[in-house]
């Protein structure tokens, strides 16, 4: 996932014991890897992280904010002359299925206590992750109390048990997801495999929303730790 100039990594598949960074020119990359794999799991699944443009780091500095969740990334970019601060939070939790998805109500927690610690803080709050949520066409925010939201039409009818929790976190912190409030022709689904589904997002504060001048989901191509090449489509946002 993109953002300005950094990228949001989501399943790094990398334990904290492992010092594998991605071969990128010019970016440096900042890693929150999964501490514990599960004794029966094939590798090591989850882990969140940022590469971060070096030429960015002449202009702003970087601060970890956020690191006492697994799964859970939050880095401070303060801009060296006029000290606006950008808080970014890279986030993943696994399928509903897995051992590793079953703590949702710990995970949005953890999020929302975010969003009351550091909204009033940050010039720009941004939120980007893997959530395995899938919302359908549900609001994601009270339609009587937030009408001055752009709609938001979703190409994912299906809602799922994480969809659900995600929605109510979203209500309850005033913020709101990016995907299908833009480009109708630049949206697409986000993860394509044995279906094809809307489960990565970027969300942000109401009144952030105004920062975000595009919106599009891209398609990439990722092989990791040698494994079989696969498809993903990545959402890229652009900002003012």
């Amino acid at each position: 996932m993109k953002v300005i100039n950094k990228l949001l990594y989501v399943e790094t598949h990398l334990s904290d014991s492992q010092q594998f960074r991605p071969n990128v020119a010019n970016y440096t990359f900042k890693p929150f890897n999964r501490t514990f794999a599960h004794r029966n799991a094939p590798g090591t699944w989850g882990g969140v992280g940022f590469l971060i443009k070096n030429e960015l780091l002449n202009y702003y500095s970087f601060k970890i904010i956020e690191k006492t969740y697994e799964g859970i990334f939050g880095i401070e970019l303060c801009h060296n002359i006029t000290e606006k601060k950008v808080l970014l939070i890279s986030c993943y939790i696994a399928p509903e299925s897995s051992p590793y998805g079953r703590d949702c109500d710990g995970f949005f927690a953890q999020l929302e206590q975010i969003c009351y610690m550091y909204c009033n803080v940050y010039d720009v709050i941004i939120f980007c992750g893997d959530i395995n949520a899938r919302i359908g066409e549900k609001s994601d925010h009270e339609i009587d109390l937030d009408s001055e939201l752009p709609e938001r039409i979703s190409i994912d009818p299906t809602e799922n048990s994480h969809g659900k929790q995600f929605i109510d976190f979203l209500k309850n912190c005033k913020l709101c997801v990016l995907n299908g409030r833009f480009d109708r022709k630049k949206d697409n689904f986000t993860s394509i495999g044995r279906g094809k589904s809307v489960v990565d997002y970027f969300f942000c504060p109401h009144n952030m929303l105004q920062f975000c001048n595009d919106f599009e989901v891209s398609l990439r191509i990722r092989a990791i730790h040698g494994a079989k090449t696969t498809k993903n489509q990545t959402p890229l946002v652009r900002f003012a």
